[in-house]
């Protein structure tokens, strides 16, 4: 391979080693295959990305803490249930896409807050509900006590 001139100190510290290049940035190993994979902080990457390490994302809005607020509107139980079935997938995740390949592709940060999103919904929807049930089960207990001392 022929290093372009301009781009040679950037290159310094590449070794090749076995099949497998390998370069320093920042301190951060970083090696890729004869397969294409890359790997940072990993020699022998098993993936098209092995990452050993803690990976952060920055960009668009990733949480989901807009269902507790005040303005967000929660459908109902059977509202979402109905959405779930029709489409074959939970409102907030995006519909599964395929490339021309077959191959399935995530935007993973869209997926991410999709699933927070869903479990926070998931969360309030158990709160409802239990406090449905506590107020059932303090019914029947009162019901019961009416017909216990009626008797």
């Amino acid at each position: 391979m022929e290093w372009v001139q301009s781009n040679k100190a950037e290159f310094d510290n590449v070794t090749v080693e076995s099949g497998t290049a390998g370069w320093t940035i920042d301190g951060d190993d970083m090696y890729s295959t004869v397969l294409g994979n890359v790997g940072i902080g990993t020699l022998y990457p098993q993936g098209k990305l092995d990452v050993n390490g803690s990976i952060y994302q920055r960009g668009n809005q990733l949480h989901a803490d807009y269902v507790f607020g005040p303005g967000y509107e929660l459908e109902s139980i059977d509202q979402h249930s109905q959405f779930m079935w029709q489409h074959g997938h939970l409102k907030a995740i995006p519909k599964a896409q395929v490339d021309a390949d077959g191959q399935e592709i995530v935007e993973v940060g869209a997926h991410q807050r999709g699933l927070v999103e869903e479990l926070e919904k998931a969360h309030i929807y158990i709160e409802q509900l239990n406090k449905r049930i506590n107020a059932l089960e303090e019914k029947v207990a009162t019901m019961e006590a009416e017909i216990g001392a009626g008797r």
